[in-house]
């Protein structure tokens, strides 16, 4: 079975080595990226007692060349709050289309109004956790309708990506787990739950059909026009043969 290692360390041989990150604005003088130092022992749990030490060694030797205490300089272009790092997020992926921006533009202003706009750094699991409890329980401002499964997934996506660019940032804990990673997560023994949303179906009439399929057929823009024409025929003659010397109620028989 292979054992998930805390983020820093790995093994090189049989013992164990811990890798130390140079800091940008000095690995020119550094001429490296990382620093890698042994532990000097086979056992995980002696390793990580060591990794502390081992660390603060590096980064003595690291800096003990200076004539000052180097400190890492910070931008002061950005700030650190929810509200100022989501806009810089948002701003600066070029990746993502118009309509996800909007909606994680959306989803991160309900977490700002939640967290009260707090530093990054005070975002934690129970935080986290409290906001998804808080989403499930109140209704949204378009629909008056909770939730569903599907728009909290989204919430999730949005905030566990917004974490990671945290991350990459270095402006919270790299070797914090992401805090919403996981929210919507059955714990041990609980049953699924149910879409508390009311569901109206009902067969589709043949007038219906036949609408949707001169709406396939006159959209040219649509990017697979031929294959949801097909999809549409299909479903619909298989529909036919199965009720087709099939007894059926008579609420369904009427809409064919």
């Amino acid at each position: 079975m292979t054992r998930t290692l805390p983020k820093g360390i790995f093994k090189r041989g049989d013992v164990y080595a811990v890798r130390f990150s140079v800091p940008t604005e000095v690995q020119p003088v550094v001429g490296k990226k990382e620093i890698i130092r042994s532990l000097g022992t086979k056992d995980l749990s002696e390793a990580l007692g060591k990794r502390k030490e081992v660390l603060e060694q590096i980064r003595n030797s690291l800096f003990s060349d200076f004539d000052e205490p180097f400190a890492p300089k910070v931008s002061n272009t950005f700030g650190s709050t929810v509200r100022e790092t989501a806009h810089r997020w948002l701003s600066e992926s070029d990746g993502i289309n118009n309509s996800t921006r909007a909606r994680y533009r959306s989803i991160l202003a309900r977490f700002e109004e939640y967290s009260g706009n707090c530093e990054v750094t005070k975002i934690n699991r129970e935080m986290a956790l409290g906001f998804m409890d808080h989403l499930k329980s109140t209704p949204s401002p378009k629909t008056g309708q909770l939730l569903s499964h599907r728009s909290l997934s989204i919430h999730q996506i949005c905030l566990a990506s917004y974490w990671r660019v945290l991350e990459h940032w270095g402006l919270v804990d790299g070797d914090m787990k992401n805090p919403f990673s996981s929210l919507l997560r059955r714990l041990a023994g609980q049953r699924r739950k149910n879409d508390p949303r009311k569901k109206n179906l009902r067969p589709v009439t043949r007038e219906e059909a036949e609408a949707l399929l001169s709406y396939i057929a006159e959209n040219g823009r649509l990017k697979y026009q031929r294959e949801m024409d097909v999809t549409v025929r299909l479903l619909w003659v298989a529909f036919i043969w199965l009720i087709r010397d099939a007894s059926i109620p008579p609420y369904f028989a009427r809409h064919l």
